[in-house]
């Protein structure tokens, strides 16, 4: 059945926090904005509906992860047009579909995760480097 917004919540350990819901084509799909919480912990996640204070979806977790530090990077320097790997060591890295790179202004780049301490990104061309030859 169709829900309207506000009608929804999650609870994230014995925290409320406001559901959207959204079509999809399995139906509905609920987002919720996760609330703050302890690095390395796990909460018990469920789906309400307010309008009856039923469950309608339970059985789920959520973890927090810490944030992500950067220690070193190697090499710690390179040509002006960009190109190449650079290899980015430090702490609490969790691989995922929004893991990338950033370098200044450049677009984001990709990233492989080689472990929970390091991850090799690709060095973008800068704008400048399009159109000249290296």
């Amino acid at each position: 059945a169709a829900t309207q917004n506000g009608t929804m919540a999650c609870l994230f350990g014995a925290e409320e926090v406001t559901a959207v819901s959204l079509p999809s084509s399995s139906g509905l799909k609920v987002e919720c904005k996760t609330p703050a919480g302890v690095p390395h912990t796990c909460v018990a996640v469920e789906v309400l509906d307010l309008l009856t204070r039923s469950t309608v979806a339970s059985g789920l977790h959520f973890c927090y992860q810490p944030l992500p530090k950067v220690l070193a990077l190697l090499p710690s320097a390179g040509r002006v047009y960009g190109g190449g790997l650079v290899t980015v060591y430090g702490k609490d890295f969790v691989d995922g579909p929004l893991l990338h790179c950033r370098f200044g202004d450049l677009p984001v780049s990709s990233a492989r995760l080689l472990s929970a301490s390091a991850l090799v990104c690709a060095r973008p061309l800068s704008v400048s480097a399009m159109g000249h030859s290296t």
